[in-house]
């Protein structure tokens, strides 16, 4: 029997060092914990020599400050440890974050 793969995604700008008040209109309305699946997002899981890899994209669509850019989002993810605020996790599988090779942001494209 085939398991589906399960992943959450979740946001937290409290997470941030600036706590996410630069970048959202406001940061409680930031946070974000929700299923991937194809409507908000792509979860691959593949099993590699040295364990599992997990590839996820996600589309989600906060409330950000007047004029806050993309390169704003980009720089916030780098600079302030917004990077930090999302995770991905599965479920009821132990698994943690080994690497994380960043992504594209806005807009959304599902990579297939």
């Amino acid at each position: 029997m085939e398991k589906r793969a399960e992943g959450f995604f979740e946001l937290d700008p409290f997470n941030a060092d600036d706590r996410g008040k630069d970048l959202f209109e406001d940061p409680k309305d930031g946070f974000a914990y929700f299923e991937v699946n194809e409507t908000n997002g792509a979860l691959s899981i593949t099993l590699e020599d040295d364990g599992p890899v997990i590839s996820a994209w996600i589309g989600w669509d906060p409330k950000l400050r007047e004029g806050i850019e993309n390169e704003d989002v980009l720089r916030w993810s780098e600079e302030t440890g917004g990077w930090f605020s999302g995770t991905i996790n599965l479920g009821n599988f132990e698994a943690s974050i080994t690497e994380d090779d960043g992504g594209r942001i806005f807009p959304y494209t599902d990579p297939d």
